[in-house]
């Protein structure tokens, strides 16, 4: 039976941080739990957000209200949409409990916590050189691009990680 945010096996996962800070690798450890899977990028939040406002359009912000739905009573039902695909995804690898790992999320950390109040938020720290030079290498940034990568991803994570308070872990990778 589901919990009041749509997980039968409990919590949902969220891994973030920094590309090239060990998010796949955590991903990879997570997921061996007989318990729980955790998807690969899925940038979910970002869908989330898409039905949340409609570009180019007056009443885009608002265009639930327009049919008699509140902030909340949208993210019921996105939380029950989305919870239910990533739950039937997990049964379908035998698991109960289910998560995702996008990095980009850290920048969504405020409307993970939205959508699934219940969620958890696990995020990578990682030496800003071995990031760098990680990211510098495999997505074509400069070596001062990457730093900021850095820099500007963990500030975001440290920032939201304080609101979340005991459902944000930050793992180090060394």
């Amino acid at each position: 039976m589901a919990d009041a945010a749509g997980s039968p096996g409990g919590e949902p996962i969220f891994i973030v941080g920094p590309m090239g800070s060990g998010t796949t690798l955590l991903r990879l450890i997570v997921d061996s739990h007989d318990d729980i899977a955790i998807a690969q990028e899925t940038s979910i939040m970002r869908a989330y957000l898409a039905h949340k406002w409609i570009p180019f359009h007056r009443h885009g912000g608002d265009w639930y209200g327009r049919l008699g739905f509140s902030d909340d009573e949208l993210d019921e039902r996105m939380r029950e949409f989305y919870g239910g695909m990533f739950e039937r995804w997990a049964a379908s690898q035998g698991k109960k409990r289910w998560g995702d790992k996008t990095p980009w999320h850290a920048w969504q950390i405020r409307e993970i916590a939205r959508l699934f109040p219940d969620a958890v938020v696990l995020a990578t720290v990682r030496h800003p050189g071995a990031v760098a030079a990680s990211v510098s290498g495999r997505f074509r940034l400069g070596w001062n691009g990457a730093v900021s990568h850095w820099i500007n991803t963990e500030t975001e994570l440290v920032q939201r990680g304080r609101e979340l308070g005991d459902r944000f872990l930050l793992v180090r990778y060394e």
